[in-house]
């Protein structure tokens, strides 16, 4: 007879007051309009819709299904959009852990790119290309891994 009323936007009433959440949705429009025109800057409204009904998880997701949907008609490349979309689980690392690992999840982002845009210039084939980038996002991972080991001091330098 009590039974509570659905709601619809769980996180959508805290998280559009945070500055990283907004951010995120600032850094997602303009880096549309800039890789694909006033069209693709309206598709920015998709990642933001599911940042109001699920958060910034959902965000990243409802993005990335905008861009396979209608990606290619309004001019966005998707390679350099899903990098746009990265804004998104990067606000929610800040936003429930701190700005210490929201800078180990950049430093990863930023690492994959670099590997990737090294392989892609220097390599031919797919296969090569795929091969240097899973490698080197293995290495940036164990890195990153023995830094925790050594941040919380499991290990001896």
């Amino acid at each position: 007879m009590g039974e509570p009323p659905l709601v619809v936007a769980p996180r959508g009433r805290e998280v559009l007051g945070n500055s990283p959440t907004s951010a995120a949705i600032g850094v997602t429009a303009v880096g549309f309009a800039l890789l694909g025109g006033p069209t693709a800057a309206a598709l920015a409204v998709v990642p933001a819709l599911g940042l109001v009904l699920g958060g910034p998880v959902l965000a990243f997701v409802a993005g990335i299904i905008g861009l396979l949907g209608v990606g290619d008609v309004v001019g966005l490349a998707p390679m350099p959009s899903a990098l746009v979309l990265a804004s998104f689980p990067l606000a929610a690392t800040y936003e429930s852990h701190g700005a210490r690992p929201a800078g180990i999840y950049l430093a990863s982002v930023a690492a994959a790119v670099g590997t990737f845009v090294v392989a892609r210039a220097t390599l031919d084939g797919l296969l090569a290309v795929a091969a240097v980038s899973i490698g080197g996002l293995a290495f940036v991972g164990y890195g990153i891994h023995r830094y925790e080991l050594l941040t919380l001091g499991l290990i001896d330098e």
